[in-house]
């Protein structure tokens, strides 16, 4: 697994500002996660907790309920609710409060490092490394208190601000995220988490519950990574990235079910020339349809002048064994509106989306050989 110049730069900077913080949460997270990913996934790491190859732990499987609160302009307020027990979820459901129930209450806030938000989007992998500062609320010490015994102010007054808002709670705009979450720990400091989620329907925020259609909405799948959780990092820079890199081989081998990680960039370069050889071939069989045709429209014109003229045997030895000259000399087909279909000088015809790059034939599409030219999007 190789990383850029600048994206080993940016991990340096993340590894040091995690590194003096440790409420900084350090996490990586996958992107597009299928349900085949989730489930591949899945079942690699419980495959591997009875080997010996990977240092891996089950922790667990957890129901939780976030809530997310908005203000007035609709604007999320940083402090996630998150209710652990499904009976209190249940309680939550019904009566869209809070009462009787303790929820974790936890800060989360992305920053800045240098002049760059705490996130880096590593493309070749599919991955986003993420730092955000992470505090939760201690309910016997009424406050955010850090690892480290101290007050936040600037969280708490994030919380005063909150509970000082002149709309009871119930009546505050909320979205949701229902999670079921399987945990592992890898090498004792690397926390692995794989979550089934459902949230509000567009993550629109509504006042109640009910309204926010999660039953109805479909299951998402997140995997993410988290290092040192409420943890000192005491090990190197050099020793925490390969760490980093190791465990994020794992996960693309377990995701992908294969063995060898390929990066997105060759990944394209394979794509691209399938695709040139996809459209090669295409133009290939094209031009001879456009022939066949050509010389049924000659048998056809031949004749109507003189139906003993021997040029209309010769033609027709030609493609004797085709089926697509049969089929269309026999069913009598316009000819020149098939032709319309396949060259290139009408806007739709295949020809002219291929040398385009247009239509089934633009960059983004996925190719699929058939026994005519067809491009299937996946």
């Amino acid at each position: 697994m190789i990383f850029s110049q600048e994206e080993n730069s940016q991990l340096e900077k993340f590894y040091n500002k995690r590194k003096e913080n440790i409420d900084i949460e350090y996490e990586v997270k996958f992107k597009n996660i299928t349900y085949y990913k989730f489930e591949s996934l899945l079942k690699f790491l419980k495959f591997h907790l009875t080997s010996e190859e990977i240092p891996l732990k089950y922790i667990g499987t957890t129901t939780s309920l976030d809530i997310i609160y908005h203000d007035n302009s609709k604007k999320q307020i940083p402090l996630r609710h998150s209710i652990n027990n499904p009976e209190d979820i249940s309680k939550f459901c019904k009566t869209n409060e809070l009462l009787g129930i303790t929820p974790i209450i936890t800060y989360k806030k992305r920053f800045k490092v240098g002049d760059k938000w705490s996130f880096l989007d590593i493309d070749n992998y599919n991955i986003r490394v993420n730092l955000k500062n992470e505090i939760e609320y201690n309910h016997d010490k009424k406050g955010f208190i850090s690892h480290l015994g101290n007050l936040q102010p600037s969280v708490n007054n994030e919380w005063d601000k909150f509970n000082n808002l002149q709309i009871p709670k119930k009546d505050l705009l909320k979205t949701f995220r229902l999670k079921n979450r399987f945990s592992f720990m890898y090498n004792g400091d690397t926390h692995i988490d794989l979550t089934i989620v459902k949230s509000s329907k567009d993550m629109v925020p509504v006042k109640e519950f009910i309204d926010s259609n999660i039953i109805n909405e479909d299951k998402t799948y997140e995997i993410e990574i988290e290092f040192h959780p409420g943890e000192d990092i005491k090990e190197s820079m050099e020793s925490f990235n390969t760490n980093l890199k190791d465990i994020v081989t794992i996960i693309l081998q377990g995701i992908n079910d294969y063995p060898i990680i390929i990066p997105e960039d060759e990944k394209n370069v394979v794509k691209k020339m399938f695709q040139e050889t996809i459209k090669k071939n295409h133009v290939s069989i094209i031009s001879k349809k456009l022939e066949i045709l050509s010389d049924i429209d000659r048998v056809r014109t031949l004749e109507l002048k003189d139906s003993n003229n021997p040029d209309i045997q010769e033609i027709k030895d030609k493609w004797t064994d085709n089926e697509y000259f049969n089929m269309i000399y026999d069913d009598k087909l316009n000819i020149t509106s098939i032709k319309k279909k396949y060259n290139d000088s009408g806007r739709y015809g295949l020809l002219k989306m291929i040398k385009n790059n247009t239509g089934s034939y633009g960059k983004n599409k996925t190719y699929f050989i058939g026994p005519k030219p067809v491009s299937l999007e996946l």
